[in-house]
């Protein structure tokens, strides 16, 4: 039951008329920097599945939070 319903959603986010473009790519360079700037020692170190699935989350959660879009879609 949760397969449908999670497919479901998935199915409706794809049919959505709200997409976001693709950033210009000097924005996506500016992103990727800062994000190897804040993350880039924590990537180093996270040696362990968990350790690398726990970094994950945090940067899918600050950038489902950020504002700018280049960064979101770095993040993302």
């Amino acid at each position: 039951m949760f397969g449908l319903v999670l497919s479901s959603f998935f199915c409706l986010a794809v049919v959505s008329d709200d997409k976001l473009t693709v950033p210009e790519w000097d924005g996506q360079l500016r992103a990727t920097a800062l994000l190897q700037d804040v993350y880039g020692e924590k990537l180093k170190a996270a040696k362990t599945a968990e350790q690398k699935s726990a970094l994950g989350k945090d940067i899918l959660r600050v950038a489902k939070e950020e504002s700018d879009p280049a960064n979101k879609y770095v993040g993302l």
